[in-house]
């Protein structure tokens, strides 16, 4: 028996339609006047079912109903198309509440079940996956005998009232009901509506590419056969590099580049739809090409426009993310001011991180070296010539005359890096 999603004449008599991303688990059966002859009222029990493809864990869900009276905690798993059934824990008075079937849970039911009619809710940690208002009436909402312990079944988009059937495919339609006439009595027999099973379409977004190694957004727009929005489809992913996702909102990260062809599922009750996309996971070429004091300067060397959502500049303990549907052109640079990111200019480093916080890129500031003049002295081994005829005919002046061996070193000195020099020799012994 699947998850459906109820008719509008249903949700306005009370069943509200399910509410969450596990909408596959449905309350399929509830004996509320229990099932047992003998102490009846005390051998109440709920039947949950699994309509999905995923099994799924139950830790952490509830089933109560609206006043508190009755609240039972779930545990365990229930399998793809499995039931699950959760039977009142009353040994003195009903010890086996469903003979030759074997329960899931065993719980208290508080003060039970009102025979007048409740208000039952089944929720998960995330949200309230179902609620079925028969505050007004069982019979009136969903069905169920209290005379002939006959139990409110789900068929389709409605409620039947028929034999007992625990953790097994319900009835299609309602026994028969007596009615008294004025010749006697005559029976009738209640159908379930037998509708057509719409088919979903799925509107993914088509074919793209994205970066490699980054978290990418997927969020589908689902549609029923008259154009409706469906809002609380069950939806599971397959993104053909071996994971899975579960939800209508999910984003994944490709590890190694390469095409991928994705597939996506919706099903509410007999409604069902199937699309599928594909995927080029690439190289990210994107860089850091400046850090000033206008700010961080970001360079798409690619030829694609590279999506940036939810990326990371991080410099020492401080970190930007940026924000969503950030996207930088093909072969175009974009500055983050530090009035933006407040991050500091001054920073010798600046990476650009995936969502997850790996390195996808990185700038380093390289000191400035401050260039040194150094004048390096070479020893010149230059005979020394010595003028001793210079010496003899010159006469002693009244001044002090240097001494001649450093006016010969000079001028060999000299001679050695201008050798043009020679030709004024006269005037230097003229003036020494």
């Amino acid at each position: 028996m699947s998850k459906l999603l109820l008719s509008v004449v249903l949700a306005l008599v009370g069943i509200s339609i399910p509410a969450s991303v596990n909408a596959a688990v449905l309350i399929s059966e509830i004996a509320w006047m229990g099932t047992s002859v003998d102490n009846g009222s005390f051998c109440e029990w709920v039947e949950l079912q699994n309509t999905g493809e995923e099994e799924i864990s139950l830790s952490g869900w509830k089933l109560k109903t609206l006043d508190r009276g009755m609240a039972v905690p779930l545990s365990g798993r229930i399998d793809a198309g499995a039931y699950y059934l959760i039977v009142r824990a009353t040994p003195s008075a009903c010890p086996d509440p469903v003979p030759g079937v074997e329960e899931d849970l065993k719980y208290t039911f508080g003060g039970g079940l009102s025979n007048a009619g409740e208000v039952l809710i089944l929720s998960s940690p995330e949200a309230e996956i179902e609620r079925i208002d028969a505050a007004t009436g069982w019979e009136r909402v969903v069905g169920g005998d209290s005379t002939r312990k006959l139990t409110a079944q789900r068929a389709g988009d409605a409620w039947v009232t028929a034999a007992a059937t625990p953790k097994a495919a319900n009835a299609t339609e309602s026994v028969a009901a007596e009615t008294k006439t004025s010749s006697g009595s005559s029976t009738s027999t209640n159908k379930a509506p037998s509708n057509p099973v719409p088919t979903f379409y799925i509107e993914a977004g088509g074919d793209r590419i994205v970066s490699a190694k980054a978290h990418v957004p997927y969020v589908p727009i689902i549609y029923d056969s008259e154009g409706r929005v469906v809002k609380h489809a069950y939806t599971t992913w397959a993104f053909g590099d071996g994971s899975r996702d579960l939800g209508p909102r999910v984003s994944h990260a490709y590890r190694e580049p390469g095409e991928y062809l994705v597939v996506i599922r919706a099903q509410q009750g007999y409604s069902s739809g199937v699309s599928s996309f594909v995927v080029t996971a690439d190289t990210a070429d994107i860089e850091i090409s400046a850090l000033s004091e206008k700010g961080v300067s970001l360079t798409n060397t690619d030829t694609r426009i590279l999506d940036l959502s939810e990326h990371k500049l991080v410099s020492k303990n401080e970190e930007f993310r940026i924000p969503a549907d950030t996207n930088i052109l093909p072969g175009r640079t974009v500055i983050f001011p530090p009035e933006v990111t407040s991050l500091a200019t001054s920073s010798t480093r600046m990476q650009l991180t995936y969502p997850s916080g790996e390195l996808l890129t990185e700038y380093v500031v390289q000191p400035i070296v401050e260039e040194v003049s150094t004048i390096y002295m070479r020893e010149l081994n230059l005979p020394v010539e010595e003028n001793t005829e210079y010496e003899a005919t010159v006469v002693a002046p009244v001044q002090a005359v240097r001494p001649a061996w450093t006016g010969a070193s000079l001028l060999s000195l000299l001679q050695g890096f201008w050798p043009q020099w020679t030709q004024y020799r006269t005037l230097s012994r003229l003036y020494p």
